[in-house]
């Protein structure tokens, strides 16, 4: 069982056994091994793989079908929290910064949800720190470069969770639509890319002191409402 899911957890990151070996201190035979059942890594060595991974030793062995272990879910809130903390950020400032939306934010704070692998990296980016910090598995937040960091394409498997975050009405039009499979992914792809610009901006926006966003976003509420009295009128 653990072959199999080192091999599916690996390759859904899109990432090489030898920059797993790598990681481990490993010859990349060593951990081949691993994948194929051939040899059962020994304890430390398996915490190691769940700590790479992001998933409970428990999933590993095939103990659960679960692969959020209740440590890492809790860790994870803390650090989101704390980070969001020193940028005098409210959750739902967090969640529009990165594509979510508030309770999904207050669910991972309180560890009650773990972070999906494209939502760690959005999250850790935005804060400019690594996953495995975001993760509480170093007091490093040096963000990490190597290719393990790097986003993995967009795949068809992806089109469910694209769609789950989305506002209702939008998440409706498109499964309205019957699009063919490369025009999924480059719906996908383009959101991606959009989020991304929304991000930079509202990171830059944040740079400024708290009176300045405060009268921007009292200026932008009273802005709002005005628009929707003149489009009441019309």
């Amino acid at each position: 069982m653990y072959g199999y899911r080192l091999k599916e957890l690996r390759k859904n990151l899109d990432i090489t056994q030898e920059e797993v070996a790598t990681e481990l201190g490993v010859t990349r035979g060593a951990y081949s091994h691993f994948e194929n059942n051939r040899n059962e890594p020994d304890s430390e060595t398996l915490r190691k793989l769940a700590d790479y991974f992001l998933v409970s030793t428990d999933y590993l062995l095939g103990r659960t079908d679960d692969p959020n272990s209740t440590y890492y879910a809790v860790e994870t809130g803390k650090r989101i929290k704390e980070l969001r903390d020193k940028r005098n950020m409210f959750q739902a400032q967090l969640a529009k910064a990165v594509g979510l939306d508030a309770t999904t934010i207050s669910n991972y704070e309180r560890g009650e949800n773990f972070p999906s692998e494209r939502s760690l990296r959005d999250i850790s980016e935005f804060f400019n720190v690594s996953i495995t910090y975001l993760c509480g598995l170093t007091d490093d937040p040096t963000p990490n470069t190597s290719a393990s960091q790097k986003p993995r394409p967009y795949t068809l498997a992806d089109w469910p969770t694209f769609l789950a975050q989305l506002p209702e009405n939008d998440a409706m039009l498109y499964q309205n639509q019957d699009y063919p499979d490369d025009q999924k992914i480059a719906i996908m792809e383009e959101a991606e890319k959009a989020k991304h610009k929304k991000m930079k901006k509202i990171e830059k926006f944040m740079q400024y002191p708290v009176e300045v966003i405060d009268d921007a976003l009292i200026y932008a509420a009273f802005d709002a409402e005005q628009r929707k009295k003149m489009n009441d009128e019309n």
